[in-house]
């Protein structure tokens, strides 16, 4: 299901989504994490370790928890 843009109905306005571990997890996180300097280092391993291109949407590579932990600190 899609909302009025394209986007997944469940996607609020100022998110998006990242997947993250082996299971490849989905998450919907803020858009303002993208400022944040721990969420860029993540973002530089996913270049490092995937270079962007894949088809499913930015996969952040690290364990489940540690991102989840990792992100209630940031938020």
């Amino acid at each position: 299901m899609t909302g009025e843009e394209g986007l997944p109905g469940d996607m609020p306005e100022g998110h998006f989504v990242v997947y993250v571990g082996e299971r490849m997890s989905r998450f919907v996180i803020p858009i303002s994490m993208l400022a944040r300097a721990d969420f860029q280092n993540l973002l530089q391993a996913a270049e490092e370790e995937y270079d962007f291109h894949h088809d499913m949407g930015l996969r952040i590579p690290c364990e489940e928890t540690s991102f989840t932990s990792l992100v209630s600190l940031l938020c």
